[in-house]
């Protein structure tokens, strides 16, 4: 599969990423899909492998690796992250993926759409609001990568 295109699924509930990343293989097609349960674990993944796209949580729990004050609330923010693995990318000279944002929150859009404008520049971005309908998830995904349509054979028979 040369053709794959790299996704990293970052979701710091186990079970969910595990059932995601699950689906997301399945689903959609010319995809590898790998997870990071932890901000750190993703930094590592990106110092490794080349992504054609972050599917993002803004909200996480915090990783004992990351200084207290990047906590607000009991929660580790996304957006910190984004801006850190885009540092990381930039300063390697490697390509800026496509990165998806996952929220429960809708305040989290303002605060991401201002970040946006000094630390997205090359990042594409869209919103995926929790609850997740995995199936839009897999359509947007499948989209933005022009990969083939997800559930195009279900969708025929």
């Amino acid at each position: 599969m040369s053709d794959a295109k790299r996704v990293l699924l970052v979701e710091d509930d186990e079970p969910l990423a595990r059932i995601w990343a699950w689906f997301l293989q399945r689903h959609v097609p010319g995809a590898v899909v790998d997870y990071a349960l932890t901000a750190q674990e993703c930094m590592e993944r990106l110092a490794r492998a080349d992504y054609a796209m972050i599917v993002l949580d803004i909200m996480m729990f915090p990783d004992p690796s990351w200084a207290a004050a990047e906590v607000e609330n009991g929660f580790w923010s996304g957006i910190l992250l984004h801006k850190q693995a885009c540092a990381l990318l930039k300063a390697s000279r490697r390509p800026v993926p496509v990165w998806v944002a996952l929220t429960a929150l809708r305040d989290a859009r303002n605060e991401l759409a201002q970040a946006a404008t000094d630390y997205f520049d090359r990042a594409g971005i869209d919103w995926v609001d929790k609850p997740i309908d995995p199936r839009a998830l897999a359509v947007r995904i499948a989209a933005a990568l022009e990969l083939p349509k997800p559930f195009a054979q279900a969708q025929e028979a």
